[in-house]
C-alpha cells in the first residue's frame, strides 16, 4: 500500500490482491474510502482520471480530452448513454 498526499485529499493503492483489505484499514480508521481506478505503466508517468476527463504529471493536473474520448466510448460499448 502507498499514500499518496493531495492537499485536502490523498490517494492510496495496494496490489488488486490487497484491494479490499486496504479499503477496510481506511474505513477502520474514519476514512470513506473509495475506488477509482487501476494502475497501468506509462512512460510518461502520467495519471489519468477518466471518470472526471484529467490528467496529471508531477504536481500539476488538467484537461484531457484523450481521457473523456475514452470514457465516452467505453460507455457507448456498454450501451449507456
Amino acid at each position: 500500500m502507498s499514500l499518496l498526499g493531495m492537499g485536502s485529499a490523498s490517494a492510496t493503492w495496494s496490489t488488486p490482491a490487497d484491494a479490499e483489505r486496504t479499503l477496510a484499514i481506511l474505513k477502520q480508521h474514519g476514512r470513506v474510502p473509495q475506488r477509482i481506478g487501476t494502475a497501468v505503466s506509462d512512460p510518461q508517468k502520467i495519471v489519468r482520471i477518466t471518470a472526471r476527463g484529467l490528467a496529471g504529471q508531477h504536481k500539476r493536473f488538467w484537461r484531457d480530452d484523450r481521457a473523456a474520448r475514452v470514457m465516452a466510448s467505453s460507455v457507448r460499448a456498454r450501451g449507456s448513454a
